[in-house]
């Protein structure tokens, strides 16, 4: 039936549709509406002006058009912005990095507070105390020549006093606590036992200090000058310290040297100042201090050998087991030896070639040790007067007897002997003398017939190897060990 009226629908006309609807609103309106049949009109009049209930009617729901899956939502197209939506984008955007901007100005400001501050506290740190006109603070190239030749005896003078005090002998072991120098033959007064493990800010090692100064002054200083500034101020001895007192005048005092000063008159009271002495008496100290840790305990002088500032001294050490290496496997072959590189690697290693230093132990080319090694390479006098001539000093390792020493001496002229060219290098000289590092913890133990008896004797917690190596005989060893053996070339051969 509904698809009999949709058809009739369709076939009547736009007027007529429009009639049919306009009566159909008229009867609505009126309340009447006429009914299929016509029992439907035999209604009660008592029922007819009743209010039906009224009914809610939920909106339709949306079915599938079949069993199958409901179609999915087409994504929309994308909105093109408009002018004023990319403005308020660029606006949002620009606030957010004027804020950031201000954020990173301020941490600028703290991280350059901290950096000021760090950088005063190194400033304190390391600061010394000096007077404007101490001369010793000024670099050598600030010093006119006299004024060097000058720096270079007071120096000297300062830091042979300092020795003194506490009995040290440059290259020997440094003097302390549990460690005294050995008593004075002269008799007289003993040594000074500085306690070199406390800082130097302690009242004992400022007075130690101060001492060396004061003997100095007393030995070199022409008093005639203080005592002339002295009577021109009011009360000569108002802050003066003890150690910086005048001596008694005497009538030695008064005469007239028969030699002339040590050091001029016209450069005594800059350079003989009590300021200037104190400066230079503090690095001299330090230096001193250095050697005393070096050679406190092998485990000490191990790790110094690890740490930055031996680390030109280890690449030394590298060039120069590399060098004995060559000469080693020629010595080998020379003599016969079947496994060459068993042979090397066995006899030497790179702990064992000793130290190449390029200044005494204090760490300066004081004028003693200069003059020492100048007088081995053979300078020349006017040569003698440049200290900035490369030379080394190859140090004997303590714990190696002379007969090793000697053999690595000769592998090293072997190397030479056999060079097409000599390569340009820095000269090193043997001094005598040794050097008091041991050999790394993780290098080889050294073979017993390398080690030095009485070094073993002193030391007997020093590791060694008893067992021979592979490619020596038991006589090899022995004759090895021997000064002066037959497989020593005879330019180092020493006087027995």
């Amino acid at each position: 039936m509904t698809s009999d009226i949709r058809n009739h629908i369709e076939r009547m006309g736009p007027t007529e549709l429009r009639k049919m609807v306009k009566l159909a609103q008229k009867a609505m309106a009126a309340g009447q509406c006429a009914s299929d049949s016509d029992e439907d009109d035999n209604i009660d009049p008592s029922l007819k002006n009743a209010r039906l209930p009224v009914r809610s009617v939920s909106p339709p729901q949306t079915l599938p058009l079949s069993n199958s899956q409901m179609m999915p939502d087409l994504p929309l197209a994308p909105e093109i912005p408009t002018s004023t939506d990319r403005w308020a984008a660029v606006v949002a955007e620009y606030a957010e990095a004027v804020q950031e901007n201000v954020k990173l100005k301020k941490h600028l400001r703290q991280l350059e507070e901290w950096r000021e501050e760090l950088e005063q506290q190194f400033a304190k740190k390391s600061k010394v105390t000096c007077s404007p006109d101490c001369p010793a603070a000024k670099k050598d190239c600030q010093l006119s020549p006299k004024e060097l030749a000058v720096s270079r005896v007071v120096r000297d003078l300062l830091r042979t006093q300092m020795y003194d005090i506490v009995g040290y002998v440059a290259g020997k072991r440094m003097p302390g606590p549990g460690r005294p120098a050995p008593a004075r033959v002269d008799g007289e007064t003993p040594y000074l036992i500085v306690d070199w493990d406390s800082p130097r800010s302690t009242a004992a090692n400022q007075a130690f200090i101060q001492h060396a100064v004061r003997l100095v002054r007393q030995a070199h200083l022409d008093f005639r000058l203080e005592r002339e500034k002295c009577g021109r101020s009011e009360n000569p001895t108002e802050g003066q310290d003890n150690f910086n007192k005048l001596p008694q005048d005497s009538d030695d005092s008064l005469t007239e040297d028969e030699e002339p000063p040590l050091i001029d008159v016209k450069y005594q009271k800059a350079w003989l100042s009590t300021e200037n002495l104190l400066f230079l008496a503090r690095k001299i100290y330090n230096n001193m201090k250095q050697v005393w840790t070096n050679q406190k305990s092998d485990a000490t002088q191990a790790r110094a050998a690890g740490w930055g500032s031996n680390s030109r001294r280890t690449q030394r050490r590298v060039t120069r087991a590399d060098r004995l290496g060559d000469g080693a496997k020629i010595f080998a072959e020379v003599n016969g030896i079947v496994d060459v590189d068993t042979f090397c690697r066995q006899i030497m290693h790179m702990d064992w070639v000793g130290d190449l230093d390029s200044c005494d132990e204090d760490g300066e080319k004081n004028d003693g040790w200069w003059a020492w090694i100048t007088d081995k390479a053979g300078l020349e006098p006017e040569q003698r007067n440049d200290k900035k001539i490369p030379l080394w000093e190859w140090k004997r390792p303590a714990w190696m007897n002379q007969g090793i020493w000697q053999l690595y001496a000769t592998f090293n002229h072997l190397k030479w002997l056999h060079e097409p060219i000599h390569p340009v290098s820095t000269p090193s000289y043997d001094l005598g003398r040794a050097s008091h590092r041991a050999p790394h913890p993780r290098a080889p133990k050294p073979w017993a017939f390398m080690v030095d008896e009485a070094y073993l004797a002193a030391n007997p917690g020093f590791a060694i190897r008893q067992e021979l190596p592979e490619t020596l005989t038991e006589d090899m060893c022995e004759e090895l060990k021997r000064v002066n053996n037959r497989f020593i070339h005879r330019k180092f051969l020493v006087k027995t």
